[in-house]
């Protein structure tokens, strides 16, 4: 029979020295964390990098994770705590095969406009299962791609990060690239160096810009890590095309100088051989007159556009001082003419050219004049409003009115139009200008036309902390539906504590107000009439935090979301046994858990202190 004596002394004593290292690890304060280093050691660099970006110096800026500052005792230091998720996904091959040693990259959208630079971006490589991991990413609508050397970039995948959150989904697959290789000749079948070549079609990066390249003294380049798709290589016009715009005779001449063009067709993994050069001349020149110029105040300028579903300006040329513009096309086809002042489009027309051919086009601006000014209900002249002239069928044209509210529209063509003015500084896009319509005959000059314009209402708010006037906070405003508002919020408090909210529209508005990790309750609503002004009064307290365990609702629920008495969402986080809601203000609040949109269960809770919080949603 064994003794356990010697074994529970042993134990005995391992469990005294946990006991006593986990005592003085509570006593060690925890410093500030430092920006990290990402899984990869590749550095961190600023907008999306495609296959052909150099790598980041040592100067490209750091992603660091979002942090809320906590309030500290009094004598204490302030402590800043990571707001962070998690992002864990592989890359395959079209074989489902993982991918090792593949660039991963994720960067967070900073607007809705894709074509807009994201912002900084996460790299990190996979692994020998092809497994990649950012273990700090910053909450928000993000983007990742993925690339390697012999394989087209994937497709980006999409997603939305939560705090203290994890997806482990992403999936993303690098097939076979295609390659492109040629070499750029003159008209006597001899190398160009230095030329410059555009790859268009498929072949656009991640922002939808055109990939370029550079021929050698041999005049060759190469695209490499295509998708397959169908491209066009275009030999760039520099100085050794240019011609004389002082002479209208030389325009039978250009012809023989035009951008070339090859297009071509690339299968998954094939590679292509071109000469840029020998090709059929894509270029087309189209001039001519706009009559009535000077009907127009400010410089005007003659705009070519695609007739494609997703158009695109492929020519601008100025007037000169005879009303004469010359547009170079790079390629035949259908396009739409725009002539373009400073209020926006004067005149659209479109045409058909063909290849090789030199065309001429006169345009005719509209004789017609509408002009007036800008007031407000009370009568009173509007400066700088905002105008808006529309017609069906017309693009929209703009103007700014004067400092006596004074707005001049000139070269109408005769028809029916609506005019809107809104003041310069409205907050919301969202408001309902007083809209008049006017019908307009030809060669018709209206004067004195008079359009109102709505006033903007106004919120006086006053933060306090602590019972006293608290500087720097940040006011932020929303209205009834959640949107926020447009313009120069969120605002700072000066050393009263209060700032002010200009340009609101009429209608309900909620105001908040944060300083670091402290913030209030969303307040409201504040009926505003137009042109009146209300007081709000708001106090901030540390972040509190609530614990929420599931209990059965647990693998059902898919995510946990905090909602205050206007509905306003406070925090959301994707579901485990228990989940931790941070960030919230003290108010009264409902803790949902929901299966997708599908509300599973809902509790209401009083949140009064930042104090950690224990909520169970279990029956």
């Amino acid at each position: 029979m064994s003794r356990p004596f010697p074994w529970l002394v042993l134990g005995g004593g391992a469990l005294f020295v946990a006991l006593l290292v986990c005592a003085w690890l509570a006593r060690t304060p925890t410093p500030t964390p430092l920006p990290p280093l990402h899984p990869g050691g590749e550095a961190i660099e600023s907008g999306l990098v495609g296959v052909d970006s150099p790598a980041p110096g040592p100067d490209a800026p750091v992603a660091a994770p979002l942090t809320s500052e906590v309030e500290p005792a009094p004598g204490a230091e302030p402590t800043r705590t990571a707001v962070t998720a998690r992002v864990v996904g592989r890359v395959v091959d079209p074989n489902v095969r993982a991918v090792e040693g593949a660039t991963v990259r994720l960067w967070q959208v900073r607007t809705r406009d894709a074509r807009q630079a994201p912002g900084p971006a996460l790299s990190t490589t996979t692994d020998a299962a092809g497994t990649f991991v950012f273990e700090r990413a910053s909450p928000g609508a993000s983007l990742l791609r993925a690339w390697r050397t012999g394989f087209a970039p994937s497709e980006v995948w999409t997603c939305e990060l939560f705090t203290d959150a994890s997806i482990d989904d992403p999936v993303l697959m690098l097939r076979p690239s295609a390659r492109i290789t040629g070499r750029v000749v003159d008209e006597n079948a001899q190398p160009e160096a230095e030329r410059e070549i555009e790859l268009r079609g498929g072949g656009t990066d991640a922002l939808g810009l055109p990939r370029t390249a550079r021929s050698d003294v041999q005049g060759r380049f190469e695209f490499a890590d295509l998708a397959p798709g169908r491209y066009e290589l275009v030999r760039v016009r520099d100085a050794r095309d240019r011609w004389s715009d002082d002479a209208p005779a030389e325009r039978a001449q250009v012809l023989a100088r035009l951008r070339r063009a090859v297009g071509i067709h690339l299968a998954e993994g094939q590679s292509a051989e071109v000469e840029l050069g020998a090709g059929k001349p894509l270029e087309v020149v189209v001039w001519g007159t706009v009559r009535g110029a000077e009907r127009e105040t400010g410089p005007l300028h003659v705009e070519a556009w695609t007739g494609e579903r997703t158009s695109s300006r492929v020519g601008d040329a100025p007037l000169d001082e005879r009303g004469e513009y010359t547009l170079a096309l790079e390629r035949a086809g259908r396009f739409e003419l725009q002539v373009v002042g400073p209020s926006g489009v004067l005149l659209m027309r479109s045409i058909e050219v063909i290849a090789g051919s030199s065309q001429q086009v006169d345009l005719e601006l509209g004789g017609a004049e509408l002009a007036g000014s800008v007031v407000d209900v009370l009568g009173r002249a509007v400066a700088a409003a905002e105008l808006e002239l529309g017609a069906p069928g017309r693009a929209m044209r703009r103007a700014t009115a004067g400092a006596d509210g004074a707005f001049r529209f000139g070269a109408l063509p005769a028809g029916a139009y609506w005019l809107s003015a809104r003041p310069p500084s409205m907050a919301t896009p969202s408001v309902s200008p007083v809209v008049l319509e006017v019908e307009l005959r030809e060669d018709e000059r209206i004067e004195g036309f008079a359009v109102r314009c709505p006033l903007v209402a106004a919120l006086d708010v006053c933060v306090e902390r602590d019972g006293g006037a608290l500087r720097g906070a940040r006011v932020r405003v929303r209205d009834a539906s959640g949107e926020a508002a447009a313009g120069p919020t969120p605002r700072e408090t000066d050393a009263s504590g209060r700032t002010s909210v200009e340009g609101l529209a009429s209608g309900a508005w909620y105001v908040q107000a944060s300083f670091g990790g402290a913030l209030s309750a969303w307040s409201g609503p504040f009926e505003l009439a137009e042109g009146s002004r209300a007081d709000a009064r708001l106090v901030v307290f540390p972040p509190a935090e609530l614990r929420v365990r599931l209990g059965e609702l647990f693998g059902r629920a898919t995510s946990v979301v905090a909602v205050d008495e206007h509905g306003f969402e406070l925090a959301r986080v994707l579901t485990a046994a228990e989940v931790v809601l941070t960030g919230l203000p003290c108010c009264r609040a409902r803790i949902r858990a929901l299966a997708g949109k599908e509300v599973l269960r809902e509790l209401l809770v009083e949140i009064d202190s930042p104090r950690p919080l224990p909520v169970e949603l279990a029956r």
